[in-house]
């Protein structure tokens, strides 16, 4: 997906603390912009969230201690973007992805039972109903890096209140 250039962009690091939500949701809030309309944002504060606690409580669990969360955060003309970057040994998304898709098929799913991993079905929402571009991979020794973007949809001209009732 072409990004152009960033218009806003925060690159941070978190403590990996589950605390930390607050700091990356401020930061986030710094790439508001009128352009994105209110679901997208929503969209992208739970993608985010989800990222970032996932670092946290399954990326950086046996890590002692635990090294920083690393966020880049950015917004174009065309493309809001996420970039988490953990320490972790990482795991298969897609065949994760591919395990959920199988289990949600089944005639005899019941999503009411499950348990755990609720970010992975979430995230395979967004990335199959909602239009987000979704990629997780290693960055050699160094960990894993998950990227979430969307395009950004030109919105039309808001007319002034009360035009529509005109006449």
């Amino acid at each position: 997906m072409a990004s152009g250039s960033p218009i806003h962009r925060e690159s941070f690091l978190v403590p990996s603390q589950l605390d930390g939500v607050g700091e990356v949701l401020a930061r986030f809030e710094r790439l508001r912009s009128a352009q994105i309309n209110d679901s997208l944002w929503v969209e992208g504060q739970t993608a985010l969230m989800e990222g970032f606690s996932n670092a946290v409580r399954h990326a950086h669990r046996d890590l002692s201690p635990p090294p920083p969360v690393a966020i880049d955060l950015s917004r174009s003309s065309v493309e809001l973007r996420i970039q988490i970057d953990d320490h972790g040994p990482g795991y298969d998304m897609e065949e994760a992805w591919r395990r959920l898709d199988r289990e949600q098929a089944s005639h005899d799913y019941d999503p009411l039972e499950r348990e755990a991993h609720w970010g992975m079905v979430l995230l395979r929402q967004l990335q199959r109903q909602r239009g987000w571009q979704i990629t997780y991979q290693r960055r050699g020794e160094q960990g894993c890096r998950l990227t979430i973007s969307h395009r950004i949809d030109l919105l039309p001209s808001q007319a002034p209140l009360g035009a529509d009732n005109a006449g």
